[in-house]
């Protein structure tokens, strides 16, 4: 983020919470769950960190990294605070324990005769963390949820080298791709999934915008955008598509 979000928060702080979110996002998006996992951890210190110097009202110089225990009971503890607000105290700190027990307790790295359940604990650490930082942000900030919830969707913003981003502007760098998935890898770059028509024929380098249409009129009835008002927006199946050709793409 360009400016600062937390006023009464230290910027190294708040540049760590987004760049470790933007960790979690991007590694479920490229299917790196074991990454991701790992990274909901350090998440969870950071947002903590945070929450610890608002309730004691000075933050220390940097975030410190705690044994299971020790994280477990100083959240609790924290949820008494009159300094914090309910769902900072009753929502945020509860799910900061579960988050911090997906990573420790169903690590990947744990082998045993459980069925593999990398899919599962990835999808919660970044559902999980995605609630948290709107929260935290609606709480510290005075925000909305829909204007916390709008930040959080930036940040979600598809962080993939196979997108290359000038301002406004967008371009696929893989050539040979296709359209069809070069369209649907723009609209998943973009933290609200739409882009107009002529959009895309300027980022996807084709100028017939009949064409676009009728591509997108196609991947509507595919149920993977929603074409209307001359702009396509990506449905959860497109975003699923998406993300695989990103993996694809990561893993070829």
């Amino acid at each position: 983020m360009s400016a600062p979000i937390f006023a009464a928060v230290p910027s190294t702080f708040e540049q760590l919470l987004f760049s470790e979110f933007s960790d979690i996002v991007r590694n479920y998006r490229e299917h790196r769950w074991r990454a991701s996992e790992l990274s909901g951890g350090r998440f969870c210190e950071v947002v903590f960190s945070i929450i610890e110097g608002v309730h004691e009202g000075s933050f220390q110089a940097t975030t410190s990294k705690r044994n299971d225990r020790d994280f477990r009971s100083r959240c609790r503890a924290l949820e008494s605070s009159p300094r914090l607000g309910k769902g900072i105290r009753f929502l945020v700190l509860p799910l900061l324990t579960i988050l911090y027990e997906i990573r420790n307790n169903r690590d990947v790295g744990h082998v045993g005769g459980e069925v593999d359940s990398n899919a599962i604990d990835a999808f919660a650490v970044v559902t999980q963390a995605s609630f948290i930082l709107a929260e935290l942000i609606r709480h510290l900030t005075s925000r909305s949820i829909d204007d916390a919830q709008a930040i959080v969707d930036k940040l979600s913003e598809y962080p993939s080298p196979l997108i290359w981003t000038d301002g406004a502007y967008r371009r696929v760098l893989v050539s040979g791709l296709g359209l069809r998935r070069e369209v649907l890898a723009l609209l998943a770059s973009l933290d609200t999934r739409t882009a107009t028509v002529t959009e895309l024929s300027v980022w996807a380098g084709q100028p017939n915008k009949t064409y676009i249409r009728k591509l997108l009129r196609e991947l509507d009835e595919q149920r993977l955008v929603r074409f209307e008002n001359d702009a396509g927006k990506l449905s959860p199946k497109g975003q699923k598509e998406a993300d695989q050709i990103v993996t694809d793409l990561a893993n070829a």
